[in-house]
């Protein structure tokens, strides 16, 4: 992947940890930040660009991964329950 192509996808991951932490969503993005590397920051290296988006997809990943397990438990939890008739 070109640099230029891999600042993109960092900004793009970016906007998307930002959007879902707008939502609500938290994140444990704590390797990212020790990267300290912003998606701005082009006259890093590639190779530091790589380093926080791989830190940065893994925490978001991490994150929704767990998310979508509590929302599956949630959903067979309530499905597992009698309906009243009204």
């Amino acid at each position: 992947m070109k640099k230029q192509e891999l600042i993109h996808l960092h900004t793009l991951l970016a906007e998307v940890a930002t959007y879902c932490q707008e939502q609500g969503r938290t994140f444990d993005l704590s390797s990212y930040h020790e990267q300290d590397i912003h998606p701005m920051a082009i006259s890093e290296a590639k190779a530091d660009h790589e380093a926080a988006v791989l830190a940065l997809a893994d925490g978001l990943a991490g994150s929704l991964k767990d998310a979508t397990a509590e929302e599956s438990e949630s959903v067979r939890a309530s499905a597992d329950r009698p309906q009243s008739s009204a």
